[in-house]
């Protein structure tokens, strides 16, 4: 489960960094994490990540699911890694 998940994380951060390229150079990209959902997984991706865009600066905050999703609708937050929060809304928005 932990190895799935994971994956998914890695193929999430795979897809945020295609959609994002052009626009972050030089830029601040703030995320929101649940404790036990980060750890090795989320380093590994963020180191990831950081070698590919070495000018983007990136801010990591480990946060309750109702801080995250509070952050993710009022711009304290760019990225939230967590469970499902079942709310329609913030999915549609993590599409866009």
């Amino acid at each position: 489960m932990v190895k799935r998940i994971g994956q998914k994380l890695i193929e999430g951060v795979d897809q945020l960094e295609k959609q994002m390229r052009s626009e972050i150079d030089g830029e601040e990209i703030r995320v929101g994490y649940a404790p036990s959902l980060g750890g090795d997984i989320l380093r590994k991706a963020l180191g990831r990540f950081s070698q590919i865009h070495q000018n983007v600066r990136v801010t990591i905050s480990d946060s309750t699911s109702e801080q995250m999703t509070d952050g993710l609708r009022e711009g304290v937050f760019d990225l939230i890694i967590c469970v499902s929060i079942g709310d329609a809304e913030l999915e549609m928005a993590a599409k866009a």
